[in-house]
Formats: C-alpha cells, structure tokens, sequence
C-alpha cells in the first residue's frame, strides 16, 4: 500500500489537487453507491479495499468457505465424504494443532505473483514437512478485459466461480504452484 499510496498522492499533486482529494476519490463509490458512474468503473476504482485494514500476525482469520479445485485432496483432512455436491471447505479445517498454516493470496494476471512463483515453490518444497500452505485464487489483478497493465496472459475478470476455478487451474499449470 505505500508505494500505490505514494503514486497516488504523486500523482494528485502533478495535477494541482491536494492530498485530500487522494481520499476522495479513494472513497468516491462508497460516497456515492447509487451513482451509474460507479457501476461501470475500473475494477480498481469500484474495488478500492486497501484501505479496510492490515492483517497483523495472530490475529484470528475469518471461518470462510473456500471451494477447492480438487475436492478429493480434502477428504481425508477434513474428514467430508459427501461426493455430491460441490465441495465447501471452511478455513478453520484447514488448520491443524501446533502446525503453522500459510495461506497465500494471489492472481495469474499478477506479474509480480508469477514472476516470485519459483520462489514460493521453493519455500513450500524447503517447509512442506512443517507447513502447511494453501493457495487462495483472489480478484485478478490485471484481468485482460479491465486493467491489462503490462500483462501477457489473457484472464478476464471472473464473472463466475467457473471463470475463477479456470483462472486458477490455468494459473497452478503455468506456475506449477
């Protein structure tokens, strides 16, 4: 957040605006939720929520639901057997007594996330026995159709847990994350 944050009051200023209108516009489509305008805005813009707060370490993470790409790997640690219907998992089942668990957010249209990805393989090969990591497909950062900056992959934005099951098994081929 500090260098985005940097940039944008940079950038406010280059145009002869005072930092407060970096707020403002950061806080535009929760200011003004009815207006159309917001509805049709960059992702970016639309999704402002780097500002909702940091995570610290040991702070408690939310119970959320999270839909594997492989429903079977869950089986046996989380103790499901229903077959039927899509798989749900909850975060917290995920963890284990005196096992650390790492969770790890990113994107494919994230350059930065591909380009460190032989990194995270190698700190998940050197830790597997002691960690345990779980990868969690987020928005995209750079999706073709809406903030293709710098991108030579072509992933749209997700409009269906379809789009982002592909995103991510596209993503876990390239990356072999």
């Amino acid at each position: 957040m500090d260098v985005t944050d940097e940039m944008q009051h940079e950038l406010v200023r280059e145009f002869g605006y005072s930092d407060e209108a970096v707020q403002l516009l950061r806080r535009a489509p929760q200011l003004y939720p009815d207006d159309p305008e917001f509805r049709t805005t960059q992702v970016y813009v639309r999704n402002n929520i780097a500002n909702i707060g940091n995570l610290t370490e040991g702070i408690q993470a939310p119970d959320c639901p999270l839909v594997p790409l492989e429903p079977s790997m869950f089986t046996a640690i989380i103790g499901n057997t229903n077959t039927t219907s899509p798989a749900l998992v909850s975060l917290r089942s995920l963890c284990k007594s005196g096992r650390p668990l790492v969770l790890l957010g990113g994107s494919y249209t994230c350059p930065l996330y591909r380009y460190i990805s032989h990194v995270l393989n190698d700190i998940y090969i050197r830790y597997k026995s002691q960690v345990d990591f779980y990868m969690i497909q987020i928005r995209e950062a750079h999706a073709s159709d809406v903030w293709p900056i710098g991108n030579i992959v072509d992933v749209k934005e997700h409009r269906t847990l379809s789009d982002r099951l592909a995103a991510a098994r596209e993503m876990v081929k390239e990356t072999q994350l």
